[in-house]
């Protein structure tokens, strides 16, 4: 059986661990730490922080890696998400078309209703060139890490060579009608 002295004991010396931890000393000092301090520096802050800012309709694609915490500070509804077991596989080829920047891309994103793109400037260099030499997109926030631009003069009812399936799956409007 414990005794009363060893759990004092054991208790003072997890307090002391607590303490003396980065968290635990920002809890205690009411002193929270910083986004930059606590995320990796490849974290797209400044681009959630746009996103959080400026709305837009429709889905937002963005590299897989960023979905989640773009979803969460960015308050967006992206494309494809880390839950790749959930994701549909006419929506991951369209994905990976879009990242690849394949031919057909800018119909593949219209297909599935994406109105706003969110470019990793360092791993999608493709994509970045076509969207800036695009007359079909205007950059409207650029960082260190990330390039958002709008789709310029879309329609709402798009659905290309993507397909109405794909744009089904992704759980946008596909411009049918159920009788």
């Amino acid at each position: 059986m414990p005794s009363f002295k060893n759990t004092v004991i054991a208790a003072t010396v997890a307090w002391i661990c607590v303490a003396l931890s980065a968290p635990g000393f920002a809890f205690l000092r009411r002193h929270p730490r910083k986004l930059t301090s606590v995320l990796s520096r490849l974290t797209p802050i400044d681009a959630a922080a746009y996103l959080r800012e400026h709305p837009s309709e429709g889905l937002v694609y963005a590299p897989i890696e960023w979905c989640d915490w773009l979803t969460w500070a960015g308050d967006v509804r992206c494309v494809v998400t880390s839950h790749i077991h959930l994701i549909p596989n006419d929506v991951w080829r369209a994905y990976h078309r879009i990242s690849d920047a394949h031919e057909g891309w800018e119909n593949t994103v219209g297909g599935l209703g994406v109105r706003r793109v969110v470019i990793d400037k360092e791993r999608q260099s493709s994509l970045l060139r076509e969207v800036r030499s695009s007359p079909h997109w205007k950059i409207v926030h650029e960082d260190k890490l990330a390039v958002v631009a709008d789709r310029v003069g879309h329609r709402a009812d798009e659905s290309h060579e993507c397909g109405t399936e794909e744009a089904s799956a992704a759980g946008q409007p596909t411009g049918e009608t159920s009788s």
